[in-house]
Order: C-alpha cells, then structure tokens, then sequence
C-alpha cells in the first residue's frame, strides 16, 4: 500500500507544542451524515511510543488511532478527524455501533502505557485533558462524551484499557481549563490574554507597558517599540 499524502494538523498547536503529523494508511471515509459522537481512550500496550506509531502506521496492523500522545505529552496525529480511524474494534456506545464498531462516529486516541503499570505522567495527562478539551468543542461535545476503550468494546471485559487512568484528575482538568483568565506574567505585571488552540495571544501595547517600553507604532508592515529614558 502506497505511503498516505501527508496533511495539515486539525489542532497545529496543543500547550504552545505543534502537534506532529505521521500518516496512517489504516483509516477510511466516515459515513455521510454521520457526526462524531464520542473520545475514545486507548493504551498502547507499550513503553516504546517511536514503535507503537509506527505499529499504528503499519498497513499489516489494520490498526490505528487519531492520535498517539507519549508519555512526555508529545502528540502525534495520525489520521484526519473527518476520516474514520481503525482503533475501536468490536464496539457499541450507549448501544449504538455502525457495522459492528464505533469507529464511525468517534475520536481515538492511543496513550503510551502498559495496563497494570500504573504509572501515569502528569505531563501526558495534561497533554491528554488539554487535547481532548480542543476536540471537544471543535465537535461540540461534552465531557461525558470521553470514555476508555474498557467502556466501549463487546464482549464486555474484552479489552481493560486505559487500566488505572486518572480519570478524576483528568476530568478536573478538562473542566479547568479556560475558566482562569490567561496571561503573559512579566517583570513589569501581568498581561491577560486570550487563548486560541492552545496559543497565547496579548495585547503588544500592554506587554510594552508592563517591559518599560513608552511607545509602540505599527504601519501595517512594520512594529516599532521606543525604549524608556
């Protein structure tokens, strides 16, 4: 099977960190009509995150997922979010399934881990809450809409995954975010800002003011900043 073109990140930016793009082969075309339902999280299975991708962007695994988040909270897309990803299986949400799986309708997203370790970084869990909090309101869903891949496969108990994740601390996360007005802390005070996926964006004359700059003049073209005396 020949390599997939490559494509622009549906989120270019997760925490001020571009997410990387690695085509899967493994995915298909959504069913017109269809919206996305739900966010499904997986575990790899793996410590190795450079060889579970590379699993998951093998054609002989007829596996994939959306996304692929390591355990230092590097994220990884794998297949676009209009396309159907092959990372459900055998499944049903709220006993719903379109031939036999959820694929159709929902999100996955693979987190290097092994079940039974339950070892879960900070850091991946905030990049994990952080991402699943921009895919949420990119598909206008709520958080209940987030579930393991424990939740969703048939029979029951066939899969286990995400074993022991922290879904209170995760979930407090997702629902934390946004509420505090964002900032630029600087010497000179502390600039609000807005955030838009996952970057920072401040007033330049307020960020001048706070830096002891007195003037700021911009053409269009050109900025220009004049220093205190």
């Amino acid at each position: 099977m020949p390599t997939p073109a490559t494509f622009t990140p549906d989120i270019a930016t997760v925490q001020f960190h571009p997410v990387t793009v690695k085509p899967s082969p493994n995915r298909s075309a959504r069913p017109t009509g269809i919206r996305v339902r739900c966010i499904v999280l997986h575990s790899t299975g793996s410590n190795e995150f450079g060889g579970s991708v590379s699993w998951l962007c093998n054609p002989d695994s007829e596996v994939s997922a959306h996304y692929a988040v390591s355990r230092e909270g590097q994220i990884v897309q794998l297949v676009p979010l209009c396309m159907n990803a092959w990372h459900a299986g055998k499944s049903a949400w709220k006993g719903e399934q379109i031939n036999g799986s959820i694929n159709a309708f929902s999100i996955g997203i693979e987190m290097e881990h092994v079940d039974g370790q339950g070892d879960w970084p900070r850091v991946q869990v905030a990049a994990v809450a952080a991402l699943v909090d921009l895919v949420l309101e990119r598909e206008s869903l709520a958080i209940d809409a987030v579930v393991g891949h424990a939740d969703i496969c048939l029979p029951k108990k066939r899969k286990v995954d995400p074993r022991d994740f922290p879904w209170e601390a995760f979930r407090a996360l997702v629902a934390s975010r946004g509420k505090a007005e964002p900032a630029l802390v600087l010497p000179g005070g502390r600039v609000g800002g807005r955030i838009i996926e996952s970057t920072l964006y401040v007033p330049a004359r307020a960020v001048c003011e706070a830096v002891g700059l007195t003037s700021l003049t911009w053409d269009g073209v050109k900025l220009e900043l004049t220093a205190g005396k």
